[in-house]
C-alpha cells in the first residue's frame, strides 16, 4: 500500500477527461489522492487539512479562477494549476497557470507536471 503524501484536486471536470487525468496521475503519482469537485464554487470545501494539494485541474475562465477563493487557497500551498476548457484555451491572459489545450494525453499530462523528469521528448 502507497503512503499518500499529498493530494491532487480535479474541479468542473467530468466525463472521459476526468477519467484519462485521474488514470495519468494515479499511475504517475500514486503516492497523490485524488480529490474532486463539481465546480469551482464548492471545491474549497473539499480541500483537506492533512496534507499539501500537489496539483489542480480546473475547468474555468482564467478570470473567475483568479478572483475565487479557491485559487487562494492553491496560492497558499503553492499548488500547480491547470486550466482546461474552452474558455481557458481561448484567454489571451491566462495568468500564471499553465493551460492544458485538448485534445490532450496523459503524456502531455505527465509533461507538465514535471517536465524534466517524465521522459516525455
Amino acid at each position: 500500500m502507497t503512503t499518500v503524501r499529498g493530494y491532487y484536486l480535479i474541479t468542473g471536470i467530468k466525463g472521459l477527461v476526468l477519467h484519462d487525468i485521474v488514470g495519468a496521475l494515479d499511475d504517475a503519482r500514486p503516492e497523490l489522492c485524488h480529490i474532486s469537485s463539481t465546480d469551482l464554487h464548492d471545491a474549497a470545501a473539499h480541500i483537506p487539512g492533512d496534507g499539501p494539494i500537489k496539483f489542480a485541474f480546473v475547468e474555468a475562465d482564467p478570470d473567475e479562477f483568479r478572483d475565487s477563493q479557491l485559487s487562494e487557497l492553491l496560492q497558499q500551498q503553492k499548488t500547480k494549476v491547470f486550466l482546461t476548457g474552452r474558455r481557458a484555451e481561448e484567454s489571451l491572459t491566462p495568468g500564471p497557470y499553465a493551460v492544458l489545450h485538448r485534445p490532450f494525453t496523459a503524456q502531455d499530462i505527465l509533461a507538465q507536471l514535471e517536465p524534466e523528469t517524465c521522459g516525455c521528448t
